[in-house]
């Protein structure tokens, strides 16, 4: 498999490949590995949105107040998003992020549809939901390794977050009226939530709001946040995340 995916690299055919069946069948591995390594990372997937009011409330009820789940649906495709959750007096903070973009009618756009009108449907004054369109992906079929990077970076950056569930629990108010757009939610997120940013342009929009993150350190290797290509990305999750399941260790170049 890995052999696989490397070769898709080197060809360039990664553009138009669909992984999302690989990635439904090693996300719980993947899950249960980050978890392992972080015991307050609280990740859950959750195998339908359906299911994910009770998800959170297991979570409350076992007195977690901070937690992230990766949501696995879509009409007509596998697709795959996350959601941050926090218990801040009382209060629960819901924000759904959406690596791709809702610039269409897919997957990502009924998924987003149906978890808002699922948590819309919960009877209570305490609950509050934000969505937010990064749109730092441009693979179509990378949704589940980017959820779960994002999940990791939410929890890393636990205390930068604290202004954006704060602020949700007085009503984001996005200027469509439906969800923040990338422009808006550049306001909220660290650089390390655009590390792996596939899009220069993005990459440049981001950095033109948020200038003294061109220089910030962004990994243990102390590299900024100026990527080479749109493969660096990739690299690291097919040779690294996506390894480490079969034991796989990255080659020393």
């Amino acid at each position: 498999m890995i052999n696989d995916l490397e070769e898709d690299l080197r060809n360039g055919t990664w553009k138009d490949k669909k992984y999302s069946s690989i990635d439904l069948d090693l996300m719980p591995y993947l899950v249960k590995q980050a978890n392992d390594k972080n015991k307050d990372l609280n990740l859950s997937l959750v195998n339908n949105p359906i299911d994910l009011p009770d998800a959170i409330k297991n979570k409350l009820n076992h007195c977690v107040d901070s937690s992230r789940f990766i949501i696995i649906g879509g009409k007509g495709g596998v697709h795959f998003s996350v959601v941050d959750c926090r218990k801040i007096n009382d209060k629960i903070y819901l924000v759904l992020f959406e690596s791709y973009n809702f610039n269409h009618s897919g997957v990502e756009f009924s998924m987003r549809r149906v978890v808002e009108e699922i948590i819309f449907q919960q009877e209570s004054s305490d609950w509050h939901f934000s969505i937010m369109d990064m749109d730092i992906q441009r693979s179509r079929s990378e949704c589940g390794i980017f959820s779960l990077a994002i999940a990791k970076k939410l929890h890393k950056d636990n205390e930068k977050l604290l202004k954006m569930h704060t602020e949700n629990i007085s009503g984001l108010t996005p200027d469509n009226g439906r969800f923040l757009s990338p422009t808006e939610v550049d306001r909220y997120l660290p650089v390390s939530c655009y590390k792996h940013t596939q899009s220069r342009i993005r990459l440049d929009l981001y950095l033109s709001k948020n200038k003294e993150a061109k220089n910030a350190i962004v990994n243990k290797k102390i590299l900024i946040l100026l990527p080479d290509s749109t493969k660096t990305y990739l690299l690291q999750v097919m040779q690294i995340i996506r390894g480490n399941p079969f034991q796989y260790t990255k080659k020393e170049s």
